[in-house]
């Protein structure tokens, strides 16, 4: 029997980062020491444990729940807007990651097995975003132009993407954008 005992998103965050930590100390027990393997693994620690860092929920309750949309505390302008006209995605929102997944992972590898390191990382690096599909594009080419520039560019500023692209980011407090509750206020992007 599961005792139901209280967490908060700090504990939630420091699960997954030993859940990621443990799978690497034990990695070739799971997948073999190939490229395919190693393929495989990096894709499951994105398809579900770095997911996990952005999109758990955990009510006043302590119930955990996923999260795509509602629930994410940074929204961009045009998706506000969106979410207020139609109450939904309708496939034009995007649960974004300031920093891609493939930097986390990166960033990740560079001490896997250590889980304090792999929380430092997910504490400052997994902050979802939620955006319009044209504000998604204009973050694909304003991170293409940072990569030319400093291929590390996330080091110096996580909000570089944003910033390039001339995108705001409001703060809904995790509150649909439609509800009245729900009073979006600009962020500097140097407060992230």
């Amino acid at each position: 029997m599961v005792t139901k005992t209280k967490i908060s998103k700090n504990d939630a965050v420091k699960m997954v980062a030993k859940a990621i930590a443990t799978l690497y100390k034990h990695k070739y027990d799971i997948v073999p020491k190939v490229a395919v393997g190693e393929d495989v693994f990096k894709r499951f620690l994105n398809r579900c444990l770095l997911w996990d860092a952005t999109e758990l929920k955990i009510d006043q309750d302590e119930s955990f729940h996923r999260i795509r949309y509602v629930g994410i505390d940074y929204w961009s302008e045009k998706a506000i807007k969106h979410w207020k006209r139609y109450k939904k995605g309708n496939g034009m929102l995007i649960h974004e990651h300031m920093i891609p997944k493939k930097v986390l992972l990166a960033k990740i590898d560079e001490n896997p097995k250590d889980a304090e390191h792999v929380q430092s990382i997910l504490k400052k690096y997994a902050i979802a975003v939620v955006v319009h599909k044209s504000d998604d594009k204009k973050l694909s080419k304003a991170q293409k132009k940072l990569e030319k520039k400093n291929p590390k560019w996330y080091d110096d500023d996580k909000t570089g993407r944003y910033k390039e692209a001339g995108i705001e980011i409001y703060a809904t407090g995790g509150v649909a954008p439609s509800s009245s509750s729900c009073k979006p206020k600009r962020i500097k992007l140097s407060n992230l």
